[in-house]
Formats: structure tokens, C-alpha cells, sequence
């Protein structure tokens, strides 16, 4: 319940939703004949869509998150006993299909891959419900040895993946000798799996390993008249941006 709950209030403060929310309201009150309030309500949806997709904007969001972790080698990060792969970089495959489907998040798997062919540790645990038929896969075209890879299938999100992998580890015994991790995940993504494995993974001592620094490396490109026109590109993206603001702020309030 509380998993489909956290969905629906996601969906309900995404940018497009508060944007249509505004341009529902400016219709009521033109409706009640409030016309100068509905021109408010209306320029202020209309400025609400233009920002949230202005790839400019968007971008600058992303990156803020993202340069909170310095980007790094793998052969730079210090070792560990098991290397955590979030899921969610990859749609796993399908009936009919001879290859799961790549996504932009799914440097996490090749990022993961580098550290274990770097020695930094033997095992590489990927947490999610479609990593076996996907980020598993790859690992292996990847050069990651079969025995090494330890899927965790049951989570549906960070909290789940945090609360998964630690269950795991505690229930394998001698199996899987693990106190320190290198967390893996997107870069904009790594402050709120920090905050999910520092609660709900107390027993490991865990290491940030970002990767996939999407926004920002847009943000150093050239400027050009595309930065400011809006495109439905990044008000998707905003979408998961906005997403993880939210997700940070609202643990540290109420968890």
C-alpha cells in the first residue's frame, strides 16, 4: 500500500500535473467570470510549462544534484566486500525479444562491471525486479564471472532496494561476508539512495560510486537558441528530477 501510495503522490506533484492543476484552475475562474484571476492563474501555467521544460533550466536542476559527488575512476575508489548495483538502468527482456532494452541510466551496469574488473570487490549484488533478465545479462558481456554476480529480485524501489539487499546479506550467513559496499547508482540519483542505505542498511558501511552524469555533461555544451525552447524531452526529464528534490526532502522530514 504504502509503495503505491508513495506512486500516486509522485504523479500528483509532477511538473505536468501541477501545470495542468493551474491551467484547470484558470478555467474555473474564468468560468465564475473571475477574469483577471484567471489571467494570473493562466500566465503563471503557461510560465510553470515553459520553465520545467526549458532544457537549460532542466539540466541546471539535474546537474545540481549530480555534482554533489565528485566524478571518479574506478581504479580510485578504494575496495569493498560487494559492489550494490540499483536497478532500473535497464527494461528487462520480454517475450519475444532477443535482448533486454538499454536505457540512459544503464552506465550503472557498465560502471559496475569497471569496479569489478578493477579488483575493488569480488561480488556485485544488482537490486531490482528485472535484474535477472537484465542488468544480469549484461554484467556478463561485460566480463562479470557468472558466480559472482548475486541478484536481489523482490525490490520495487530505493527504500525496497536498501531494505532487500541488507535482508540478503543477513540471511546468506558465511555466504556473503559483506560489511562495506560500493553503492552504485546514477549520480543524480546517489543522495537519495544515501539516505535509504544509511537508514535501512545500517549494518554496512557504505561508499558512494556515482556515475552517469547526464545533466551536467549537457549543461557544459556550447549554449545555443535550443537551451531555451521548450521541448517535451525535458519536461519528462524534469519529471525525475523533480522527483528526487522531493524524495530527499520528504525523508528527511518525515522518516
Amino acid at each position: 500500500m504504502l509503495y503505491l501510495l508513495n506512486k500516486i503522490a509522485y504523479a500528483m506533484v509532477s511538473p505536468l500535473s501541477i501545470g495542468l492543476l493551474l491551467l484547470i484552475i484558470a478555467t474555473i475562474l474564468l468560468a465564475s467570470n473571475f477574469r483577471k484571476k484567471a489571467l494570473v492563474v493562466l500566465i503563471s501555467g503557461i510560465f510553470w510549462f515553459y520553465l520545467w521544460s526549458t532544457p537549460l533550466f532542466v539540466n541546471w536542476l539535474g546537474a545540481m544534484l549530480e555534482l554533489r559527488w565528485q566524478p571518479t575512476t574506478a581504479e580510485s575508489i578504494q575496495c569493498a566486500d560487494a559492489i550494490v548495483l540499483l536497478g532500473g538502468g535497464m527494461i528487462d527482456k520480454k517475450e519475444g525479444l532477443p535482448y533486454p532494452n538499454l536505457l540512459a541510466s544503464s552506465d550503472r551496469v557498465w560502471h559496475a562491471s569497471l569496479l569489478y574488473r578493477a579488483g575493488k570487490a569480488p561480488i556485485i549484488i544488482p537490486t531490482g525486479t528485472g535484474v535477472q533478465t537484465a542488468e544480469k545479462i549484461l554484467l556478463k558481456d561485460f566480463g562479470v564471472a557468472e558466480d559472482a554476480i548475486v541478484c536481489e529480485c523482490a525490490a520495487r524501489n530505493t527504500e525496497e532496494n536498501a531494505r532487500k539487499v541488507e535482508e540478503l546479506i543477513a540471511n546468506s550467513g558465511k555466504q556473503l561476508n559483506v560489511r562495506k559496499i560500493l553503492l552504485v547508482t546514477s549520480a543524480l540519483h546517489m543522495s537519495r539512495s544515501m539516505i535509504m542505505f544509511e537508514r535501512y542498511a545500517p549494518t554496512l558501511e557504505i561508499i558512494a560510486a556515482p556515475c552517469d552524469y547526464e545533466y551536467s555533461a549537457r549543461l557544459r555544451r556550447k549554449r545555443s537558441l535550443a537551451d531555451f525552447l521548450p521541448t517535451a524531452f525535458s519536461l519528462s526529464h524534469s519529471t525525475y528530477i523533480l522527483k528526487e528534490y522531493i524524495g530527499i526532502l520528504g525523508y528527511r522530514l518525515f522518516r
